[in-house]
């Protein structure tokens, strides 16, 4: 790993990867029916961490261009949280992955804030 790939970028990139290899895994992990929309849905989640870990890790070290991608990335990461405490709140069946997705969600911006360059 390139000493310029910040961890959060590497963990999503992980995480990425596996939901869109393995979307039906991770939903029976979750409990959820694999049908053919909800694996959809986790793969266009998938490619929405991956294109973010790809984005983090080609950034280059200029602190502005980097504090701007931390402040997307939290943003970011704090809506998809607060969407995914409304589906769990409005489809009480999809509750554990929307939950599931919301910790994710919070615990990635919570990197980001946590890491260097973050919350300034």
């Amino acid at each position: 790993m390139s000493p310029h790939v910040r961890a959060v970028d590497a963990v999503r990139a992980g995480i990425g990867s596996a939901l869109a290899i393995a979307p039906r895994a991770a939903l029976r992990g979750l409990g959820e029916p694999p049908t053919a929309r909800s694996q959809t849905v986790v793969r266009i989640l998938a490619a929405r961490l991956v294109g973010q870990a790809i984005a983090g890790a080609t950034m280059s070290g200029d602190s502005r261009r980097r504090r701007l991608l931390v402040r997307a990335d939290v943003a970011i990461e704090a809506l998809h949280a607060v969407s995914m405490i409304g589906l769990a709140a409005a489809m009480p069946a999809r509750r554990r992955s929307a939950l599931a997705g919301g910790v994710l969600a919070a615990a990635l911006a919570g990197l980001e804030v946590a890491g260097p360059g973050g919350g300034r």
